[in-house]
C-alpha cells in the first residue's frame, strides 16, 4: 500500500488508495498529470515506504514512459559526466556497463569513449532464466540483437575480475537499495561479483523514499543521478 501527498501553496491533500487496479491506474495518471502539467503549480511527492515491489514497479514504469525525450538525453549526458568524475571509475581498467532499454539512462556515448580510451568495456548477455554472461565490447560492429530488444556483444565470456559495475534499476533510494524488473538477473550477477564496486544509475525522478528490500538484495556502493551522488556508508 502507499499514499501520495500533493502540495499546492503550502497546503496538502492526502489520497489513500483502495485495493483495486482501476483505482491505482487512476491515481497514477492523476499524479503524473500533476507532475508534468505546465498548467498547474502542484509539486508532487510520492511516499513509497508503503509500496510493495509490484506496486513500485508499476508506478515507476508508468512514470518513465512520460519522461520527455530531451530530459532523458540531457540527464543521461549529466550522469555520464558524473561517472567520469569518480576517481574509482577513472582508476578502473575493467568496467561493466549496460545497453539501455527505452527510457533508461543512455550510457552509449560513455561506453564508446571508455572503449576508445583503452579500457576493457563489458556488457551483459542473457544466457538463461535469471542468468547473465559478461562479454567484451569491441565496437558497435560486434553487437547483435539480443534478449528484450537489447544489443549484446558476440564473443567469449569474460571470466576475469570486474573493477567497476554500472547497474541499471527502475528505482533506487538514498540508502542504496535497488529495484529492478523482477527477473533476478542483476541479483545473481551482483552476488557473483560481490567484490566489485557497484554504482547504480537512474534519473533523479526515480529516487524514491524507500525501496522494499529482501535479504538477498544487494545495496549499491553509490547511486548516481544527473543531480546528485549518494555515497552509501556500509
Amino acid at each position: 500500500m502507499f499514499y501520495c501527498i500533493l502540495y499546492n501553496s503550502g497546503s496538502k491533500i492526502r489520497i489513500y488508495p483502495k485495493k483495486s487496479a482501476f483505482f491505482y491506474a487512476t491515481i497514477f495518471r492523476l499524479t503524473l498529470f500533476l507532475h508534468y502539467s505546465t498548467l498547474c503549480s502542484f509539486k508532487l511527492c510520492v511516499l513509497t515506504g508503503y509500496m510493495t515491489k509490484r506496486e513500485l514497479r508499476i508506478w515507476i514504469k508508468d512514470l518513465r514512459k512520460k519522461l520527455p525525450a530531451e530530459y532523458v538525453k540531457t540527464a543521461s549526458e549529466a550522469i555520464c559526466s558524473n561517472l567520469e568524475k569518480l576517481p574509482r571509475f577513472a582508476d578502473s581498467s575493467v568496467i561493466l556497463f549496460f545497453w539501455p532499454l527505452d527510457g533508461e539512462v543512455d550510457l552509449r556515448p560513455l561506453i564508446e569513449k571508455c572503449f576508445q580510451n583503452g579500457k576493457t568495456v563489458l556488457l551483459p548477455v542473457v544466457t538463461g532464466p535469471s542468468e547473465l554472461e559478461l562479454r567484451r565490447y569491441c565496437g558497435p560492429q560486434g553487437l547483435v540483437d539480443g534478449s528484450f530488444g537489447v544489443m549484446e556483444p558476440v564473443g567469449q565470456a569474460w571470466t576475469g575480475n570486474v573493477g567497476f559495475i554500472v547497474a541499471p534499476g527502475l528505482a533506487f533510494d538514498a540508502a542504496g537499495a535497488r529495484i529492478g524488473y523482477g527477473k533476478g538477473y542483476y541479483d545473481h550477477l551482483l552476488e557473483k561479483h560481490a567484490e566489485s564496486f557497484t554504482a547504480g544509475v537512474c534519473f533523479s525522478r526515480m529516487i524514491v523514499e524507500s525501496v522494499p528490500v529482501e535479504p538477498h538484495d544487494k545495496r549499491m556502493d553509490l547511486v548516481v543521478t544527473e543531480k546528485d551522488m549518494y555515497k552509501i556508508l556500509n
